[in-house]
C-alpha cells in the first residue's frame, strides 16, 4: 500500500490534506528532524522539538530548554544561593540522572528575561533537587521543586532586573519527568497537553486576563481588563519578570507557578506531551487539539521506536509540522513546540 492510501485509510480528508500541505518535496532533507532517545530504567523516553520566528522583523523571544542528563549540573548559577551552606541528600542525588527536563520559555517585551531562565533554570532544578528534603513521595518531590525554583528565579531576576531597570518579562511552560511521575508546572499563557489512548487533553491552565479566574482574581485586587489586556498593557496575568508592569500595579501580575502531576504507567504504548508558547494556542485549544491528535496518531502508527519510517514518508518532524499548522491557521506571534514520548 503506497503512503497516500495508507493515510487514506487512517485520516479523514480535512486532516489529511493539513498534513500533507506540511510534507517535504521529494529531493529535500528535513534538516530539521531530531529524535534524541534515552532510556530511563522500564521508561523510554524521546523529544523532538522546533521553532518559527515571529512574521515580523523583531527576533524571536521564545527560548527552549532539554535537559536529559542533570549530573554535571550540581554547581549552581552564580545568580543563586552557594551550596555550601546546604546539605546534599543522598537519596535524591542517586535519582539525578534519570531525571528530565523539558521547558519551553515565551520571552516578552525583550530577551532579557527569557536569557535569564535559559542559563539559570537547568542548574536550579539539580541545586534545589540535591540540597531539600529528602525523597519519600515522587509525586510531591516533583512539584515542590519547581514551584520552589521558579519563584527563586523571579526573585533572582527581579534583583536584577532593578539594578539594570530591564522591563521584560516571560512565561513558561516546564516538565519535569521521573519514574513514570510528569509534573507540568507553566506560569502564563505557555501551556501544555497531553496526547495519551489517542486522545489530547489539556494539562494546567494558561494564565491570562482571558482566564475567567484570572480575570475575576485581578478585578477582585483593583485592576481593569479591557480587550484582553491588564490595564492594557499586558495579557499574560502570571509572568516571570516584567519589573514595571509588577512595580506600577502590584498584585495583578504575579508570578506564582501552578503544577499539575501525571503518572505515566510503564506499559503504555506511546504518551506524548506537547508544550508550546502561545503561539500554538492562540489559535484555539479546539483546533489546536484536533491537529495534535489526528498528527500524532499517524506519528504513532508509521514511527516504530526510532520515527524512521515517519521521515522516510517525507514528513518534517511533529514538532514543526504543528508549528506550521498554528502558522497556517493565523498565528503571527513566535511559535515554539517541544513534544516528549514516553513509552
Amino acid at each position: 500500500m503506497d503512503v497516500d492510501n495508507f493515510l487514506q485509510t487512517v485520516f479523514s480528508s480535512p486532516v489529511l490534506d493539513l498534513i500533507k500541505s506540511f510534507t517535504l518535496s521529494a529531493n529535500k532533507k528535513p534538516d530539521a528532524w531530531s529524535l534524541s532517545p534515552v532510556t530511563k530504567g522500564s521508561s523510554y523516553v524521546s523529544h523532538v522539538s522546533a521553532s518559527l520566528k515571529n512574521t515580523t522583523s523583531k527576533p524571536s523571544e521564545d527560548r527552549l530548554v532539554i535537559c536529559t542528563s542533570f549530573t554535571d549540573q550540581i554547581k549552581c548559577s552564580n545568580e543563586l544561593e552557594p551550596t555550601s551552606t546546604l546539605s546534599l541528600k543522598a537519596t535524591k542525588f542517586e535519582t539525578l540522572p534519570s531525571l528530565t527536563c523539558f521547558a519551553v520559555i515565551d520571552g516578552h517585551g525583550g530577551s532579557g528575561c527569557a536569557n535569564f531562565i535559559t542559563e539559570c533554570l537547568v542548574k536550579a532544578i539539580a541545586q534545589d533537587w540535591c540540597f531539600t528534603n529528602e525523597l519519600e513521595d515522587i509525586s510531591k518531590a516533583l512539584p515542590d521543586t519547581m514551584e520552589r525554583v521558579l519563584m527563586s528565579i523571579e526573585k533572582s531576576w527581579m534583583t536584577r532586573a532593578q539594578e539594570t531597570l530591564d522591563n521584560s518579562g516571560a512565561c513558561i511552560v516546564v516538565a519535569l519527568h521521573l519514574d513514570g511521575w510528569v509534573c507540568v508546572t507553566n506560569i502564563g499563557d505557555a501551556g501544555a497537553a497531553m496526547f495519551l489512548d489517542g486522545k489530547v487533553t489539556q494539562v494546567g491552565n494558561q494564565h491570562s486576563a482571558l482566564n475567567r479566574s484570572e480575570a475575576a482574581r485581578i478585578t477582585k485586587a483593583g485592576g481593569k481588563i479591557h480587550k484582553g489586556y491588564i490595564e492594557n498593557q499586558l495579557q499574560p496575568s502570571r509572568t516571570i519578570g516584567d519589573r514595571q508592569m509588577k512595580t506600577k500595579f502590584p498584585g495583578l501580575v504575579i508570578p506564582n507557578p501552578e503544577s499539575k502531576i501525571l503518572f505515566i504507567p510503564h506499559d503504555v504504548s506511546v504518551a506524548s506531551l506537547i508544550l508550546a508558547s502561545d503561539g500554538l494556542w492562540d489559535v484555539g485549544w479546539g483546533k489546536c487539539s484536533y491537529f495534535i491528535q489526528e498528527h500524532l496518531k499517524f506519528w504513532q502508527i508509521c514511527s516504530g521506536s526510532t520515527g524512521g519510517q515517519y521521515k522516510r514518508s517525507g514528513f518534517v518532524d511533529p514538532a514543526l509540522t504543528i508549528c506550521k499548522y498554528a502558522r497556517s491557521s493565523g498565528s503571527s506571534d513566535d511559535t515554539t513546540v517541544c513534544l516528549a514520548f514516553f513509552r
